[in-house]
């Protein structure tokens, strides 16, 4: 795997730049089927109470919560790292993920209908 996380601005903006169309994904579905690791889990306990006059309840996130400042971090990670495991099977959105992956977005210059079929 690449072994930066993030792509150069500058690079995905010029490519961004050169092609007619963008594809562009909110990434707040993908967090929600993203696991947190077991010994990451005590750092996403909180606690809750309908009223003043009861006991809080612990309760722990077992998937990512939006807002979590690694959240996109874990999200940029998974998808690239997806792109390395599924190469042989879609090697062309796999090129496009690492290539052009920025954050929470995905830019090409090709046309997007083949990532979107897919």
């Amino acid at each position: 795997m690449d072994p930066y996380l993030l792509n150069p601005l500058f690079g995905v903006l010029l490519r961004l730049r050169q092609g007619r169309i963008a594809l562009c994904s909110d990434i707040k579905d993908m967090l929600l089927q993203m696991r947190v690791v077991e010994e990451d889990l005590p750092a996403l306990r909180f606690l809750y109470r309908d009223s003043k006059d009861e006991e809080p309840s612990v309760y722990q996130c077992v998937r990512r919560p939006f807002g979590e400042r690694s959240a996109t971090t874990c999200a940029n990670y998974t998808m690239k790292r997806n792109a390395v495991v599924f190469q042989q099977q879609y090697p062309t959105a796999a090129e496009a993920v690492r290539k052009n992956l920025l954050l929470n977005s995905l830019d090409d210059e090709e046309k997007p209908l083949p990532y979107v079929k897919n």
